[in-house]
């Protein structure tokens, strides 16, 4: 991977979740050295995602102008970080350019997504992160937590009784309260 700007940079920082992840790494940072950015498409909202952030144990290294639509943009932000946390959603639309961006540039890729399509859509791309010596980790949020669990559950209690699962249904039933039911707008695009 060789001499890299930054260990980690958040691409998508200014938005709903990803000034959540830049608010807790700095916060989290231990006393080793870490040289992180956020990146964002916005110089004035990445400032501004700054200072709502307040001060933490260990502050971005630098705000990096890149969007995740533009293929030059994008290409010289990842090829600056040796890991990517990518929070730019609804990834059915740009996850895949970004995968592919940081494989070309071998950074490893981490997101948050829950998208089913979208995973089995960079599936295509694991040869050639295999080859490149990239990894590729999708589904790092709370949204597939749940079914990964449920999952993990039925695999164990199958085998615990000398069985197999061969293959999971899974739903969900959402009931709403007095104010009827929130979420985000991102994660109800991507269903």
């Amino acid at each position: 991977m060789g001499q890299r700007d930054f260990d980690v940079m958040v691409l998508g920082a200014t938005g709903f979740t990803g000034k959540y992840v830049a608010r807790d790494l700095q916060s989290l940072v231990r006393d080793e050295p870490l040289k992180w950015a956020m990146a964002g498409r916005s110089s004035s909202k990445l400032q501004e995602t700054l200072a709502w952030m307040g001060p933490g144990k260990r502050p971005p290294s630098e705000l990096v102008v890149a969007d995740a639509s533009d293929p030059q943009s994008l290409q010289a932000a990842v090829k600056r970080t040796h890991v990517l946390i990518n929070c730019v959603g609804p990834f059915r639309y740009t996850g895949y350019e970004v995968v592919a961006a940081c494989i070309e540039a071998g950074t490893h890729y981490v997101d948050i997504s829950g998208e089913p399509e979208f995973v089995e859509r960079i599936l295509t791309l694991f040869d050639k992160a295999e080859e490149r010596g990239v990894s590729v980790v999708p589904c790092c949020g709370f949204d597939c937590v749940p079914a990964d669990m449920g999952n993990l559950f039925a695999k164990t209690e199958f085998e615990k009784r000398g069985y197999t699962a061969t293959s999971v249904e899974m739903f969900i039933r959402l009931t709403s309260g007095p104010l009827g039911i929130s979420g985000n707008f991102a994660t109800y695009e991507s269903a």
